[in-house]
């Protein structure tokens, strides 16, 4: 191992490795090591003492194994996982990733507020309950036929004087099994993925536009009404 050795692997690691060996123990790490053309690699070892018939050390027996590869595989896929993760809980609206047995895979901060907010206990297996059942058909055929919906409102009663406006969109994310059995045959894997933007402020300036112009109205009216009143007075005055 030393003519391989890049010296760059921490101390510790070998005074670990050797504390093991005088132990008569067997050691299992991983050491950077160095090729024939001084490119750097990745190596598992294990390695273990051989002992005689007076348990004396009498060799070590070492296997090693180039890792790199998959080292880089590792970082590549949790490199994307915190990617991905980080532009979930970047998102302004809630979002919500589900399996087919409307499991809860994933979700970001926006919906962890959301759940707060809709349910007493905070429960977000609840606020996914309620949502789904909202969206009816919209869902059904999501689930059933990975037909994708957009724009689909629903609504909360918080209470008696509270309400609450979502728009929800939703779309399906295929997937294979990892499972090594179905390397060759592979099942339909489809997660769920929705998005649910509150609209609730929108949603009240719109009513108060509305309420505005109702008013209007009702003014307008009331005032041909006094002015209908007057000039029917004033007609029944001409007649008299």
């Amino acid at each position: 191992e030393s003519i391989l050795s890049n010296r760059t692997t921490p101390r510790l690691v070998y005074q670990a490795l050797w504390g093991r060996l005088q132990q008569k123990k067997s050691w299992t790490g991983v050491l950077i090591n160095r090729r024939k053309d001084n490119s750097l690699y990745l190596a598992e070892l294990n390695v273990a003492p051989v002992l005689d018939e007076d348990n004396d050390v009498i060799y070590y027996l070492g296997m090693h194994r180039d890792t790199s590869d998959m080292h880089e595989l590792e970082q590549r896929v949790a490199n994307q996982k915190y990617m991905i993760e980080g532009v979930f809980n970047a998102a302004p609206m809630a979002m919500v990733l589900v399996d087919r047995q409307q499991r809860i895979l994933m979700v970001n901060h926006a919906f962890r507020e959301l759940t707060q907010q809709l349910t007493l206990q905070g429960s977000m297996e609840d606020a996914l309950s309620s949502i789904l059942y909202r969206l009816g058909d919209f869902y059904q055929a999501l689930e059933s036929n990975g037909t994708p919906f957009s724009d689909a409102e629903i609504a909360f009663d918080l209470d008696n004087y509270h309400q609450r406006w979502f728009l929800c969109d939703g779309s399906t994310i295929e997937q294979e099994d990892e499972v090594a059995s179905n390397f060759f045959a592979q099942p339909a894997g489809r997660q769920i993925l929705l998005t649910i933007n509150d609209i609730t402020e929108l949603r009240q300036r719109q009513q108060d536009s509305q309420l505005n112009a109702l008013k209007a109205l009702m003014a307008e009216e009331e005032l041909l009404e006094g002015m209908r009143e007057t000039f029917n007075g004033a007609i029944h005055r001409l007649q008299g």
